[in-house]
């Protein structure tokens, strides 16, 4: 089965804070890789080397239940962000995605540790889904839309969501 790499939203380092989203995946036969990474006190390319080798060292001490030939990178928020430069690392320079991968990226903050010539040059086997949320007045929604328009997976195999609010009574 795949795996889910995820990346959390700033300070939401509890894996209990996802368990809804965890408990799904799982009962689905796939791996949940969450790596939780240290929000203060830290440089932002500090929490993506956390992430990043997090991820390293558990597809290493488990590849009896990490498939990383079939690699979904889900995050939210700061995580969200994080989603694009953890790819292009893992699939475009470590081969892994190489049956099927895919970026789920709700809410996107800023995309670190990621320059456009990469953006322009990304993995083209890879699936996109970028999700934002209508009211959102934390993460501004010309992040992702930059990012969509910038990466060069192909239309076929992206699309945007707009999530808009709703309230009944």
């Amino acid at each position: 089965m795949a795996t889910i790499f995820y990346s959390h939203a700033f300070g939401g380092n509890n894996p209990l804070s996802v368990c809804g989203l965890i408990n799904f995946v799982v009962s689905k036969g796939y791996a949940f890789v969450f790596v939780p990474y240290q929000t203060v006190g830290v440089t932002v390319p500090q929490r993506y080397a956390n992430l990043l080798n997090g991820f390293l060292l558990a597809a290493h001490t488990r590849p009896d239940i990490i498939d990383t030939t079939r690699t979904g990178f889900v995050g939210w928020s700061f995580g969200g962000g994080a989603n694009y430069a953890m790819a292009d690392t893992l699939v475009g320079h470590n081969n892994w995605g190489t049956r099927g991968n895919f970026i789920y990226s709700l809410a996107p903050w800023y995309s670190a540790n990621i320059s456009q010539a990469q953006l322009q040059s990304f993995p083209s086997n890879t699936n996109l889904l970028i999700e934002i949320f209508d009211n959102d007045s934390t993460n501004d929604h010309r992040m992702a839309i930059d990012i969509f328009n910038t990466i060069s997976i192909p239309d076929s195999q992206k699309n945007f969501l707009l999530l808009r609010t709703d309230s009944l009574n």
